[in-house]
């Protein structure tokens, strides 16, 4: 995974069971047993009942565990020991980005710059419009780029 594109990355990070089941390894000194993933896996989701836990085990060992270790990431044995191989930093850097429920940083600047030029407005100072303006323009551009990501990312799953 060393030359991984951002595209690979945010492929792989795009779905929340892949996602929780890297940052559980990277928690655990880089390998836990199936049981153990599938525990902590059914407790995030606050799956109780027989029939969610089977949900999660078989969308684990059918998708997600095969898609991590074609990209090398992960390995499995046949005793359903899973063992991280491989981080990049970019992976821990899109890990630690903000996680569903929240919303982007991105718009939060956006939204920052956006009240920061409009006081600007308000008081009629000139260098705070010249200096929010610019604030504001590059939170936009920002917040264009990361809609673009995403949904380029999202159409190719």
């Amino acid at each position: 995974m060393g030359g991984m594109k951002d595209e690979g990355i945010h492929y792989l990070l795009a779905n929340r069971r892949r996602r929780n089941l890297i940052k559980y390894l990277m928690n655990n000194g880089g390998e836990g047993s199936l049981k153990d993933i599938l525990a902590y896996m059914s407790e995030l989701e606050g799956c109780t009942t027989s029939k969610g836990r089977k949900s999660i085990y078989v969308s684990l060992i059918q998708t997600h565990i095969p898609k991590l270790e074609r990209s090398g990431v992960i390995k499995m044995d046949s005793n359903g020991n899973v063992v991280l191989l491989h981080t990049s930093p970019d992976m821990k850097l899109y890990l630690e980005a903000v996680e569903s429920g929240n919303i982007p940083w991105s718009y939060y600047y956006l939204g920052l710059s956006s009240i920061m030029l409009l006081s600007s407005l308000f008081l009629g100072e000139m260098w705070a419009i010249v200096v929010s303006s610019i604030f504001f323009m590059s939170s936009a551009a920002h917040s264009v780029i990361q809609a673009r990501t995403t949904s380029s990312f999202l159409e190719k799953m």
